[in-house]
């Protein structure tokens, strides 16, 4: 019992400083897992340290992390970066935190997603962390404990958005996907990062060309080279494609497909209504 209050107490205490790390000062990246957050990050932390260096190179990950850490990571020895002497960037897969300055919202078909990050999970760490409940499968599972946390993230954000919109950029990942070039430039300019320079040495171009959305994300369970990941990834696809769909939503959690469905709408039309592509 003495164990379980700890493990309580623990938990309130990291969620209250994590909090604390948000301020009026924050730029969020949010999104729920593999939505898109993690290329936008690369291509912002470039700019960043194209503008702190005069340099333009392809960023390892502890380099992103000096522009753009993670919220949950953040700690004393991970300071944040500060850009007009007023903005850090920070990212997270959170919902809706109080007393930041503007972010980023990207958003995705949340089946895609789900099976995106099923695959992630697996291929890095060897298992999926969840249970079979009832009468359903690992990967049935999943997919209802996922789509939950998908609503909440968007619940809260979305309601935020409508409040204040001025205050947020939102995105849409197969519009990232088709018009990144275009779309990079406007959350430059929506987050007030000085581009000047390298749009006039053509380099928004060639940051974009540096992180194709297949670099981003490198499996860490064992370490295989990028063309065996990547083949081991299509198979866990083909594994789970029928299983990770709206048709079995409906079967296991009705409720959730209706939701997640006007979840989705409502996000859509907020878009438009910001005139953003």
């Amino acid at each position: 019992m003495i164990n379980f209050i700890e493990k309580i107490l623990s938990y309130i205490k990291t969620k209250r400083q994590i909090r604390e790390k948000v301020t009026n000062h924050t730029v969020l990246l949010a999104d729920y897992p593999r939505c898109g957050i993690g290329w936008i990050r690369y291509m912002l932390a470039t700019a960043l340290h194209y503008n702190a260096t005069g340099m333009l190179k392809k960023l390892s990950n502890s380099e992103m992390y000096v522009y753009a850490p993670t919220l949950a990571a953040l700690d004393e020895k991970l300071k944040p970066y500060y850009y007009k002497e007023d903005y850090y960037l920070l990212k997270t897969h959170h919902k809706y935190y109080d007393n930041f300055r503007k972010a980023i919202i990207i958003y995705r078909d949340p089946y895609p997603t789900i099976k995106s990050y099923y695959t992630h999970i697996l291929m890095e760490s060897g298992r999926v962390p969840v249970r079979c409940t009832e009468n359903i499968t690992l990967e049935e599972t999943f997919l209802v404990v996922e789509m939950k946390k998908y609503i909440r993230i968007y619940e809260t954000w979305s309601k935020q958005v409508k409040k204040n919109p001025k205050s947020f950029f939102l995105v849409r990942y197969n519009d990232l996907l088709h018009y990144t070039k275009e779309l990079f430039e406007k959350m430059l300019v929506f987050l007030e990062i000085d581009y000047n320079n390298l749009k006039q040495a053509g380099h928004l171009s060639d940051i974009i060309n540096m992180y194709k959305k297949t670099d981003i994300s490198v499996p860490r369970f064992n370490k295989q080279p990028p063309e065996e990941a990547f083949r081991e990834k299509e198979e866990i696809f083909k594994k789970i494609e029928k299983v990770m769909t709206e048709k079995t939503l409906k079967k296991i959690a009705p409720q959730l497909v209706e939701r997640v469905d006007e979840l989705f709408t409502e996000m859509e039309l907020m878009k438009v209504k910001k005139g953003e592509k």
